[in-house]
């Protein structure tokens, strides 16, 4: 008698996760409604229940120091304006640089900071030094202080319009804007206009005379087939009520353009939107929108 070697077989004991997922395999009616459940609060957690909180703040280390001395020299403006403020802000600890344009009757400092210090904080610091030295400037030298808002046009407008004409001078097209400006506020989402100056009115120490004079220049562009068109353009600045949703509001300013622009069709103005951040708010928001879905839809297919 031949005898045979039985193996015995043992059946691998089943861990307590895979147990788990056991259970919602055998009750089908029981996963579906979990699951239906998860996918309904996650939909309106998303709609509903989540908190729009928008974009975060950006500081940006940057300030900027304009000074206007009406002396229709740049050398005269480089040597008694610029260059004693650059020497005033050498020993200010919070600068790591300094870049310096001088005009015939302005001179334009832009500052960057270190990191550790905000915009604002590094302005009012410039703003300190130069004070020591300022009995030593011209006494009729103008100088303003800006720090920089990255979310802000300019720093201060969150839409900026442009008013443009091919055959008007500066003066002229400064005139429309104010008109425009003023048909603007009729929409009651906007709060405040603002149009930006071009001519700065100061004493001349030549001919020791208060003088107006264009000390700024803007220019807009338009592209037509494959023709581009520079003419010279003043720009309105535009404050919107706090909380207002940009990208909703864009369709009703454009109409707002498009009436205004109709009062004017007998002339050569032009008047459009300069800068604004509903499109490519716009554009960022659909594109996660669209990942989100497809993320979505991917996790149901493996669901199922």
């Amino acid at each position: 008698m031949v005898k045979k070697k039985v193996r015995s077989s043992k059946t691998k004991e089943l861990g307590l996760f895979e147990k788990f997922t056991l259970k919602f395999f055998d009750h089908l009616k029981i996963s579906i409604f979990f699951w239906i459940s998860i996918f309904l609060f996650g939909l309106f957690s998303y709609t509903t229940f989540l908190q729009r909180e928008g974009f975060p703040q950006v500081s940006v280390p940057i300030s900027v120091v304009r000074a206007v001395y009406l002396a229709n020299d740049k050398n005269s403006v480089d040597t008694l304006v610029t260059k004693p403020i650059l020497e005033s802000l050498d020993s200010n600890d919070t600068i790591e640089q300094t870049t310096a344009n001088t005009t015939n009757n302005a001179s334009v400092i832009v500052i960057q900071h270190k990191d550790d210090y905000s915009s604002e904080e590094g302005s009012k610091s410039a703003q300190d030094s130069i004070n020591k030295i300022k009995d030593t400037l011209p006494e009729n030298v103008d100088i303003t202080y800006e720090s920089v808002n990255a979310t802000k046009f300019n720093n201060k407008y969150d839409i900026l319009i442009s008013v443009s004409s091919p055959s008007r001078d500066s003066e002229e097209i400064s005139k429309t804007a104010e008109e425009v400006a003023s048909k603007l506020l009729e929409k009651p989402e906007i709060v405040d206009t603002q149009i930006e100056e071009l001519f700065t009115e100061g004493f001349n120490p030549i001919t020791n005379q208060q003088e107006k004079i264009q000390t700024s220049f803007d220019w807009s562009g338009q592209r037509i087939d494959n023709s581009f068109s520079i003419s010279p353009s003043v720009v309105i600045g535009i404050n919107l009520e706090p909380g207002t949703d940009i990208v909703k509001f864009e369709p009703e300013l454009n109409n707002l353009l498009s009436e205004i622009q109709n009062q004017y069709k007998d002339t050569d103005i032009k008047i459009s939107k300069a800068a604004g951040f509903a499109e490519n708010i716009k554009e960022q928001t659909d594109s996660l929108q669209q990942n989100l879905f497809e993320g979505l839809i991917i996790v149901v297919l493996i669901c199922f």
